[in-house]
């Protein structure tokens, strides 16, 4: 998610390179960094909730076979 930080500074670069009468092919790497910046942002997210889950559903794994492993007492 910070990784989209500077994605974000570029593009707000690109952009005040163009209001001062910069080059209009400089709007392609704006929206470039636009993209990547948003994809960075909304990924970032995702994939730490896609850790977790599976972290979890590893260690419900092991406990469930340290279970099966250990000796039932009556």
């Amino acid at each position: 998610m910070l990784v989209a930080v500077p994605y974000f500074l570029a593009a707000n670069g690109l952009k005040m390179l163009i209001e001062d009468g910069g080059s209009a092919w400089l709007s392609l790497p704006l929206l470039w960094c636009l993209v990547m910046g948003l994809a960075f942002l909304l990924l970032g997210p995702a994939c730490l909730a896609l850790l977790v889950r599976e972290r979890l559903r590893k260690r419900v794994l092991v406990v469930r076979r340290d279970e099966l492993r250990a000796p039932r007492r009556h």
